[in-house]
């Protein structure tokens, strides 16, 4: 019985931080889109002014 439970207990530790780590990759990899996204703005609002006369 009391193995069951840490098991149960370990098994849910485990799915815990699974899915933390998932959140924290999802939240990574949307960071670096709004990063590139931002970037890619400041390169055309530089061509913008390098084309303006």
């Amino acid at each position: 019985m009391i193995n069951k439970l840490n098991f149960i207990f370990l098994f849910l530790m485990i799915m815990s931080t699974c899915n933390a780590l998932s959140i924290a990759i999802d939240i990574q990899v949307l960071n670096e889109r709004h990063f590139q996204k931002r970037k890619t703005n400041i390169h055309s609002s530089l061509s913008c002014v390098s084309l303006s006369p």
